[in-house]
C-alpha cells in the first residue's frame, strides 16, 4: 500500500504531511489534481449508476440496495 501512496504523490495526486499524532507515520491527503481528479470519477460514476437503475424496476432496486448495505465498508 505504500507503494501506492508512493505513486500518487509522484503524480501529484496525494501529499504527504506530518502526522501530529504519530511522527513516523505520515497522513496522506488529496493534492488539488487529486481533488479533480475523484470529481471527474465521481461523475462518470454517477452517469453509470443513473444508467444502470434506469434499466430498473423498483424491486430490483430495492433488493440491489438490501444486498450493497450488506457488504462490508472497503470490500
Amino acid at each position: 500500500m505504500l507503494r501506492v501512496a508512493d505513486l500518487l504523490v509522484e503524480d501529484g495526486l496525494t501529499l504527504y504531511e506530518d502526522n501530529r499524532a504519530h511522527a513516523r507515520a505520515k497522513l496522506l491527503r488529496l493534492a488539488p489534481a487529486g481533488r479533480k481528479a475523484l470529481r471527474v470519477i465521481q461523475m462518470g460514476q454517477k452517469v453509470w449508476a443513473n444508467a444502470l437503475a434506469a434499466q430498473m424496476d423498483e424491486n430490483q432496486l430495492r433488493a440491489a440496495s438490501a444486498v450493497l448495505a450488506q457488504q462490508p465498508p472497503g470490500e
